[in-house]
């Protein structure tokens, strides 16, 4: 359902930091919109070549969170998500916060496909997750019992 890309420096960061981040970019997540926590997908990419900001090199601690998202959730709900991914950002990795982009793109929950599926619309994920194959619903429940 969401992915969500860091860009980074990884040298700047430990693969155990990266690792809660995405933890908490996932409670972040399900808390903002009620999905369950086993629908986020989280994707470190690493920077690797030269970054600019016009035309000065990005501080190398900087950290870039570009979401994709179902669409159909309220201003309230967006506002809480994106704060709350710069602030997990802050906390995992010990960044400032005015070195943390956060963008968030929403899809139509129709327009993608997941665990062999068409995405529900916002708010009918348990009906979503009851229609799965059993070892798919055994699967997610295992994943959203790591976060809280």
């Amino acid at each position: 359902m969401p992915n969500y890309a860091i860009h980074l420096r990884t040298e700047s960061s430990t693969a155990a930091a990266r690792a809660d981040l995405a933890r908490r970019i996932s409670a972040v997540h399900a808390r903002a919109t009620a999905a369950p926590p086993s629908f986020v997908q989280v994707i470190v990419h690493p920077i690797v070549g030269e970054h600019f900001i016009a035309g000065e090199p990005v501080d190398p601690r900087a950290v870039f969170v570009h979401g994709h998202i179902r669409a159909g959730r309220t201003a309230e709900a967006k506002h809480e998500l994106i704060v709350g991914l710069r602030d997990a950002v802050v906390a995992a990795l010990g960044v400032p916060d005015d070195l943390v982009w956060v963008y968030v793109s929403e899809i139509p929950a129709e327009q993608m496909v997941e665990f062999g599926r068409v995405l529900p619309a916002p708010g009918q994920e348990a009906e979503w997750q009851a229609a799965l194959p059993d070892d798919v619903r055994d699967r997610l429940a295992r994943l959203d019992a790591g976060i809280s």
